[in-house]
């Protein structure tokens, strides 16, 4: 079975030429990089995470006011 290895996120990036998102994994104790690429919202989750970054549930919001009718 083969060995498993600690990765860290270096970096979410956008590819210039098609806008792709990358998300960028580092060995946690050498420096091989392994980039795979992810959909925009998934980047964009891992971005607020890194971002420790707390955001509202809009759905949540949107169905509250309108059951309440406000």
């Amino acid at each position: 079975m083969a060995k498993m290895v600690e990765v860290v996120i270096d970096s979410v990036r956008v590819s210039l030429t098609n806008q792709q998102r990358i998300v960028v994994l580092r060995e946690a104790d050498n420096d091989r990089y392994l980039p795979i690429w992810i959909g925009p919202y998934e980047a964009e989750a891992i971005t607020i995470a890194l971002q420790e970054v707390e955001v509202a549930r809009l759905r949540r919001t949107i169905c509250s006011r309108m059951y309440l009718g406000s």
